[in-house]
């Protein structure tokens, strides 16, 4: 299944925007005229000559290459984000520890609004918050797994809200007024041990 571009978007902001427009509606195919039709809404989409170059000349999303039909596949996502979880994980467990810092119990993490990790742990948050302002490359693995977590956990819940939507409109729109707009509160990261993992929401 292809990144369908209402999640990217509400997922993701201008990034979302333009791979959605890469990617072509929930991966279906374009036609010369780039045109693609939803299989579940029957919506169509048209992108001019222009908005097909742009989107073509996009990077990878989250180092993932679109295929050869332009879509980015949710399950290339998924596994890219299983690796950067199993990679940051081993690291940020080894760096705590390098600062004396223990990484069980679980530990929970965030990013605030200025991109920086937050760790409300009483005894070790102050800590943990250091390892990551000291060491910024560590602080982008973070930021990383977390958009991607919550461009993922906003796919899941677009594919809901398509379902719900194709039983009762008003009911869906009513129920998933969180992909709208606002914030359906806060994502984490939790590291326990070595083990990392995304907690959307």
């Amino acid at each position: 299944m292809s990144l369908s571009p209402i999640t990217a978007s509400l997922a993701s902001g201008w990034t979302g925007r333009a791979a959605a427009a890469r990617s072509g509606l929930a991966g279906q195919p374009t036609d010369q005229t780039g045109q693609s039709t939803s299989p579940t809404t029957g919506d169509r989409v048209s992108l001019s000559a222009g908005g097909r170059s742009l989107a073509a000349s996009l990077p990878p999303l989250h180092g993932v290459a679109a295929g050869a039909d332009g879509g980015v596949q949710l399950a290339d996502l998924q596994a890219r984000q299983r690796e950067i979880l199993a990679d940051l994980g081993a690291t940020l467990s080894r760096s705590l520890a390098q600062a004396g810092v223990a990484s069980q119990p679980p530990l929970k993490l965030s990013l605030d609004a200025q991109g920086q990790v937050v760790c409300p742990d009483a005894a070790r948050g102050e800590a943990v918050e250091k390892v990551f302002q000291e060491n910024p490359a560590l602080r982008d693995q973070a930021a990383e797994a977390s958009a991607l977590g919550s461009l993922l956990a906003a796919a899941d819940r677009h594919l809901d809200f398509a379902r719900a939507y194709a039983q009762d409109p008003e009911a869906a729109v009513a129920q998933y007024a969180s992909l709208f707009g606002g914030s359906s509160g806060q994502d984490w990261l939790r590291l326990d041990g070595q083990e990392l993992s995304f907690q959307p929401a």
